[in-house]
């Protein structure tokens, strides 16, 4: 429970605390794996692994292009929004306002940082002259189990950036509610005081 709070709350924290997890076990494979893919003839998992190599092509350009460009228009947009509290009449509420702003800056921001790994370089398995030449069934269950590891991680980092993205958004909505507020209650004071 706990760490899905986290999780939905600080994903870029999260992000960073999974990736030293899971990059660990990487080039581990354990029996039950072994045993799990063993149910493969060659030929599937060599077919599994051509799959997972397009999958992690896929991922990797779906990160970059949607995340990266949505991140850098939404961290424009939260920065010249925040220069709209300046011009909003006196309130206590506009220094809440300023913070909101410059939180939701700070997600999106990381959520681009975070999409930006996609342009890193991950280990990519079961090709190359080392791999044709050793290609036996031991050999092709490790490359498959390491490219399905491999793609987990790519997996988590388009979700966790899209959910960076997703909570600097919703600063945005929030703080965009309370200089609505602002200028409704200033609304309401010269309509009151004109009436009288």
């Amino acid at each position: 429970m706990l760490s899905r709070v986290i999780e939905e709350i600080f994903p870029f924290v999260y992000f960073y605390y999974l990736l030293r997890k899971k990059k660990g076990n990487i080039y581990n494979i354990t029996f039950s794996e072994l045993d799990f893919y063993s149910k493969l003839s060659d030929e599937k998992i060599t077919k599994r692994l051509e799959d997972e190599h397009c999958r992690a092509k896929e991922i990797d350009d779906k990160t970059f292009k949607f995340t990266l460009a949505l991140s850098i228009s939404l961290s424009i947009i939260s920065a010249g929004a925040s220069g709209v509290v300046k011009f909003l009449p006196e309130s206590y509420l506009s220094p809440y306002i300023s913070f909101i702003f410059f939180l939701s800056s700070f997600y999106m921001l990381w959520g681009g940082l975070i999409s930006l790994g996609s342009l890193k370089t991950l280990p990519k398995f079961g090709y190359g002259t080392y791999f044709e030449i050793n290609k036996d069934r031991d050999f092709l269950i490790k490359a498959i189990s390491g490219q399905e590891k491999i793609n987990i991680i790519r997996y988590m980092r388009n979700e966790l950036s899209y959910m960076s993205l997703r909570n600097g958004f919703l600063l945005i909505l929030i703080a965009i509610i309370l200089c609505l507020i602002i200028l409704a209650q200033v609304y309401l004071r010269v309509t009151y005081d004109t009436n009288l």
